[in-house]
């Protein structure tokens, strides 16, 4: 939890160190998160320098993407993009 409920409702916070997701998800962007639909179909993990995401299998059933289908993938490497540059720098 940020302590924003907009954010701490549509999203579930998992973090050793809370003041680090505190230091990232400011509220610009959470702001962003909120307003980005595969913010809920994509999660994030953050470990060190690394950044991921995955897709949940439930939006393989509702678009018909078949498995390891590579039109995935762009919208995929897309968001991580975007969150990142979404990051705050200091």
């Amino acid at each position: 939890m940020i302590g924003w409920p907009p954010f701490d409702e549509a999203f579930h916070l998992s973090c050793a160190d809370p003041s680090f997701a505190k230091a990232i998800i400011t509220p610009e962007v959470a702001q962003w998160l909120l307003g980005d639909p595969r913010a809920g179909v994509f999660p994030l993990y953050i470990e060190g320098t690394a950044l991921s995401t995955w897709m949940v299998q439930d939006l393989l059933t509702v678009m018909n993407f078949r498995p390891l289908e590579l039109s995935i993938v762009n919208p995929m490497a897309d968001y991580l993009a975007r969150f990142h540059a979404a990051l705050p720098r200091n």
